[in-house]
């Protein structure tokens, strides 16, 4: 069994370097995967989810890898997806920054289009002698 630790106290891996990384991952898993018992300390996600990947493309059996965070150790089924025990803060840093990126570009694009449109109206009533186009009572 190969576990692959999600800590702080490991040196991350570029994501320059992930692909040279997962082949020679891959190549110890199926060098003797029935007696490879090591654990894989990452501290970025990349790795972590290219191992997913490769498990979905069925490069690498799920059977025989387990994730671990802090003191969870999760399972991945076929598609490489960890389904129960998801503990909080395990590789969700990218998910949350791209959350926040939709959240502050959605609210960015409203505020910049009412501005536009309220610049729009400004322009369309100020213009040279429109107020003296409105006739006296």
């Amino acid at each position: 069994m190969i576990t692959i630790e999600y800590t702080k106290h490991a040196s991350p891996v570029s994501d320059f370097e992930l692909g040279q990384w997962l082949r020679d991952f891959i190549n110890i898993v199926k060098s003797e995967p029935s007696k490879v018992d090591t654990t894989f300390c990452v501290s970025t996600e990349g790795p972590i989810l290219m191992v997913r990947l490769a498990i979905l493309q069925g490069k690498i059996d799920h059977k025989l890898i387990r994730f671990k965070f802090k003191n969870t150790v999760m399972s991945p089924n076929e598609y490489g997806v960890v389904v129960e025990g998801y503990p909080k803060g395990y590789c969700d840093l990218n998910g949350k920054l791209y959350y926040k990126l939709l959240k502050f570009g959605v609210r960015k694009g409203r505020k910049d289009r009412e501005i536009e449109k309220r610049n729009h109206f400004a322009e369309r009533y100020s213009r040279k002698g429109s107020l003296n186009d409105i006739p006296s009572l």
